[in-house]
């Protein structure tokens, strides 16, 4: 008895082989589809205590603390601590990416601003942006203002044309920052929080024929952490032509100590050299 197709109507037309054809790609592309997500599963995000400049769990000087503290908070007790058991990254806001890395950077170039600025420009200087841009490569350098300083000197950083600047503000207390310089109407502050957001308490003076000062009134029972950004688009402040901040506090140091800063917390690490108070009056005006 001779072979009969089993499909003869599809042999007769010339469509058995399409159909084997799209059988056979259908077939294909699901064992590559299953293949490519079984490979993105595999891939994990770098862990803080995995190899990266100056991060781990070693207590050596010079060495960060656990990336656990990244995503811890103050508490009413001497230094950071975990809240509750949610892992570390159980805190980070949506809008927050994961860092691809435990990289410490300095902000990147932005363009200078070759007028004075204006309060259209301060509108489009956007570096709310520019620290999401880096938290997703790494965490940004900070620098930790510890209780005794009252006054320091520094220098936003070339070419970026910002720094930021790390402070612990115990439970119900005030923070009070004004920066000095020669031009004084280049600058602006701003004031976050660890995740580079503003938060409760925080009142930012934006103005920029005003005075360049931010304060913050801790609301909360619990120690806080607060990121002051000096905003210096123009470069006006150098090593040779620095700024002054002028740091005032609601509470004596002497008798009310803050909470320890960690050097890793949220989207900021700082390097193991605290500011120093400052040694050199205000900074001549900048021709």
């Amino acid at each position: 008895m001779p072979n009969r197709p089993v499909f003869p109507l599809l042999h007769r037309r010339g469509l058995l082989p399409c159909l084997t054809s799209i059988l056979v790609c259908a077939t294909l592309g699901a064992q590559d589809r299953g293949h490519t997500r079984s490979q993105n599963q595999s891939v994990d995000r770098p862990s803080p205590s995995q190899a990266g400049p100056g991060f781990g769990g070693s207590s050596q000087p010079g060495s960060p603390r656990s990336g656990n503290a990244q995503d811890s908070g103050f508490t009413g007790n001497p230094g950071f601590q975990r809240r509750g058991n949610d892992g570390p990254q159980a805190n980070r806001p949506a809008s927050v990416p994961r860092p691809a890395s435990n990289t410490v950077y300095r902000p990147q170039a932005m363009v200078r601003c070759l007028e004075r600025p204006t309060a259209t420009y301060w509108q489009h200087r956007d570096l709310f942006a520019e620290m999401r841009a880096m938290a997703r490569r790494g965490f940004i350098e900070v620098i930790p203002v510890a209780d005794e300083v009252n006054t320091l000197t520094s220098y936003s950083w070339f070419p970026s044309g910002w720094r930021g600047f790390a402070f612990a503000v115990p439970a119900k207390e005030k923070l009070h920052v004004r920066l000095h310089h020669g031009n004084e109407g280049w600058f602006r502050l701003v004031m976050v929080d660890k995740w580079g957001q503003t938060g409760a308490g925080m009142l930012q003076n934006l103005i920029p024929t005003g005075n360049p000062e931010v304060t913050y009134n801790n609301p909360t029972n619990l120690a806080q952490a607060v990121y002051v950004i000096v905003d210096d688009p123009g470069w006006m402040s150098s090593e040779k032509a620095p700024f002054n901040l002028t740091i005032e506090r609601s509470w004596d140091p002497a008798t009310k100590k803050a909470p320890p800063m960690p050097q890793v917390v949220g989207i900021w690490a700082s390097r193991p050299a605290p500011a120093k108070p400052a040694e050199a009056p205000a900074a001549p005006a900048v021709s």
